[in-house]
């Protein structure tokens, strides 16, 4: 169990399982991973014989708690597997060994085909195999991850803010057309009216960003409590 690495995606990042747990919770989850399985394991004991499949290990409270080190408690353990359980991350349950944990969706944490290949010829391969597939799964991403635009906002006037955009040297990510649909939404509560309203004021002021609108003002000026917003 020593051998070998895991990945960590930075999307964990973003997931409830990351965000809503505490530092204790946090240091379980990175342990659970890094005792994993990462491929079918077979062995006797008492005469009979035991598996357990990739994603999956045998294991106890005090097992983990040896593995995680100085300053989580068998009581932290105990209430991170509940959570963790509960937020369809892991099941757990008691056998004749001890405490069989299963990584749930595993080989959406560590695919097989991204694991390193021992033979220096075929570790080249599988690097470049690993590239493709990163990006790959980056285009899969974008796919997944584009901003799709409310009705109450005009398509052909939300493409004219982000060329307005362009010509201001800010060119607009997905996280940025994100925020600013966001703040469209706030601000017109759904009204197509004040949403266009929104949009050209940005763009007759010179603005990069979504402000409240500005009936009386005559300035052109960015707004100085937002400068550049997105």
């Amino acid at each position: 169990m020593s051998d070998g690495w895991i990945k960590l995606y930075r999307e964990l990042l973003d997931k409830p399982i990351w965000k809503l747990s505490t530092p204790e919770q946090k240091s379980i989850l990175i342990t659970l991973l890094l005792l994993a399985s990462h491929e079918d394991n077979e062995w006797e004991w008492k005469g009979e014989k035991f598996t357990v499949n990739p994603g999956q290990f045998v294991t106890s409270l005090d097992s983990i708690k040896k593995a995680v080190g100085n300053g989580i408690s068998i009581r932290n353990i105990r209430t991170a597997l509940v959570r963790f359980g509960k937020l369809g991350f892991l099941t757990n349950k008691s056998t004749k060994m001890g405490r069989l944990v299963s990584i749930i969706n595993w080989g959406s944490y560590q695919p097989k085909e991204n694991l390193p290949d021992k033979d220096s010829d075929k570790g080249v391969t599988k690097t470049r195999q690993r590239g493709d597939t990163y990006q790959e799964c980056k285009k899969v991403r974008m796919k997944e991850k584009k901003t799709t635009l409310p009705d109450f906002i005009s398509k052909e006037l939300w493409q004219d803010f982000k060329e307005h955009r362009n010509k201001l040297k800010g060119p607009m990510t997905e996280k940025s057309k994100e925020l600013a649909i966001k703040k469209i939404s706030n601000l017109s509560k759904g009204n197509p009216e004040i949403a266009k309203a929104l949009i050209e004021q940005s763009i007759e002021k010179g603005w990069k960003g979504i402000f409240e609108l500005k009936e009386n003002s005559q300035s052109s000026q960015t707004p100085t409590e937002e400068i550049f917003p997105y």
